[in-house]
């Protein structure tokens, strides 16, 4: 059987499967391109060098892949290959490596740092689930990280053996940046810098190799999908507001040392370093060039006045400015849509429900609106660079406030549980949430934020990007409602919804609403 196959030069990122060509059971000619790739800076056309037939597709479009060599199709060879592309080989160019090889040229795969929410700029490894020569399997929990937001357990991407810890525990490593390796053979030589995210894939030559029924990767082609990286700025966002909050200079601080991040860039954790060198070099300037005896010595301690007291901004609230700062940047492509319901067969439901399933209002509207996504993929789907991903299973996020913030915990295959299921599952990752451990962090295609018990008659939320959409879930509250002309009283609930447009357009947004609503005022008729 031969094999449709990723490039060996892939990204150490990763590549994301964004289409098929050619669908299981059709032939193809010789250069047809059969898949699209997408990478972080690149959009990689998979071509076959021969005919042949696309027998199994393995690989399904949104799956990211991380092995290289690893088998995209199963495939049949109905012309034998050409004879020059197999003299090709020797021609070929060296490949630039997005993997890490060591000294005997055995290949290490690395296991990158999460990047738990586009603020995230570095975690910390608290604890090691797995030691050097361990086998491990993708999904396998192999550490506990600490993010700005709070604590998650990390699962592989890739299956091997673990042939090296680059950051122990205790340690912090910038997102997108090696913290262990995997591979075979002795790899104690392996370069363990921080890979730049923004390695490009070089272009294949044609080659039919051996053993593979003349099947290969025929052409790898790159379309650049940003500028270069002359331009990168020397700060980022966080470390912009923590020089901010401090009233320091950004030009002081890249002239007093050199960041932890990528291509020297400084983060928010190097901002107090470098304002300790600002000090330091202000005082040893002092000792050598004293200023005259009136002038005023500087503190840079905060003052409180008229009983007011100053903190620093921590961490997480920070990043939960920052992450909705970004969504709020470009307002143009969100849109909010509000629809009031009769909440009475809502309501009336929960209450008989509640000694079954144990349910809140709360858990209720989350299997209702579940239920109501499984008809409408768009917001079960949400963005990957310039791809709309759909996801199979209906992923929700529930937003939970604790002291210091908000944290966003996700309720997996929340279509496929039962209500019992859904309110237990989302009692215990609500809790865990409120612990500090987050699960399944950056899994949800849309969230819900449910300010009702505090009596909120009306709210919009912000976009969790790139989710496709949000839904605020108000109060019930008293109200007039007129039904066939005929007036009752009864209570009513105002549900928002917040969409990405360019996900979700206006009109099926309100189709959506319309069957969400349908589906709350008669909840008993949902399956």
């Amino acid at each position: 059987m031969a094999y449709l196959k990723l490039p060996d030069n892939l990204p150490a990122d990763g590549a994301t499967l964004r289409h098929w060509h050619v669908g299981a059971g059709q032939s193809y000619a010789g250069g047809t391109v059969l898949a699209e790739l997408d990478t972080l800076d690149s959009l990689v056309h998979i071509s076959a060098s021969v005919a042949g037939q696309l027998i199994k597709q393995l690989a399904q479009p949104g799956q990211t892949l991380h092995l290289a060599g690893a088998p995209l199709a199963e495939v049949g060879v109905t012309s034998p290959a050409p004879t020059d592309n197999v003299t090709k080989i020797n021609q070929t160019p060296p490949k630039e490596k997005s993997m890490t090889t060591d000294a005997t040229g055995s290949a290490a795969v690395p296991i990158l740092m999460p990047q738990a929410g586009n603020t995230m700029e570095e975690g910390r490894v608290l604890s090691w689930k797995v030691k050097v020569g361990d086998m491990i399997a993708i999904g396998q929990v192999i550490c506990d990280i600490e993010t700005d937001k709070a604590t998650m357990e990390f699962e592989s991407p890739v299956a091997g053996r673990l042939a090296k810890i680059v950051v122990p525990e205790g340690e912090a490593a910038p997102v997108k940046t090696p913290i262990a390796f995997v591979g075979e053979g002795d790899i104690s030589n392996v370069e363990s810098a921080p890979l730049s995210p923004r390695e490009k894939v070089a272009q294949a030559t044609p080659v039919a190799r051996p053993g593979e029924g003349g099947i290969q990767i025929s052409q790898v082609t790159e379309q650049s999908k940003s500028t270069t990286t002359d331009n990168r700025p020397k700060f980022s966002p966080a470390a912009r507001v923590a020089a901010a909050q401090q009233n320091l200079d950004p030009l002081a601080l890249a002239s007093a040392g050199i960041g932890s991040g990528p291509g020297g860039r400084i983060l928010s954790t190097d901002v107090p370093h470098l304002a300790t060198q600002i000090t330091t070099q202000a005082q040893s300037s002092a000792r050598t060039n004293p200023a005259p005896a009136t002038t005023p010595a500087v503190t840079t301690t905060p003052v409180s006045a008229d009983g007011m007291t100053r903190k620093p901004m921590s961490k997480m609230r920070r990043a939960i400015g920052l992450n909705l700062q970004q969504s709020k940047q470009d307002r143009t492509r969100i849109f909010m849509y509000a629809q009031t319901i009769d909440a009475d067969a809502l309501l009336a439901y929960q209450k008989a429900m509640k000694p079954l399933a144990g349910c809140s209002i709360n858990d209720v509207i989350l299997y209702l609106l579940a239920r109501t996504m499984k008809a409408f993929p768009a917001f079960r789907s949400r963005l990957e660079g310039d791809s709309i991903v759909e996801f199979a299973a209906v992923n929700l996020g529930v937003a939970v406030g604790i002291d210091d913030g908000l944290v966003v915990p996700v309720l997996m295959n929340a279509d496929s549980r039962s209500l019992a299921d859904l309110s237990a599952e989302t009692k215990r990752i609500v809790e865990n949430a409120r612990k500090g451990k987050l699960e399944n962090i950056g899994k949800a295609t849309f969230t819900i934020s449910n300010l009702g018990m505090f009596g909120v008659e009306e709210f919009a939320a912000i976009i969790n990007p790139p989710e496709a959409g949000i839904l605020a879930i108000s109060a019930a509250r008293e109200a007039v409602i007129v039904n066939n002309g005929s007036l009752r009283a009864g209570k009513v609930m105002t549900l928002t919804i917040s969409a990405d447009h360019r996900i979700v357009d206006g009109m099926l947004a309100a189709q959506f609403m319309a069957a969400f609503k349908k589906n709350l005022e008669n909840p008993s008729a949902v399956a």
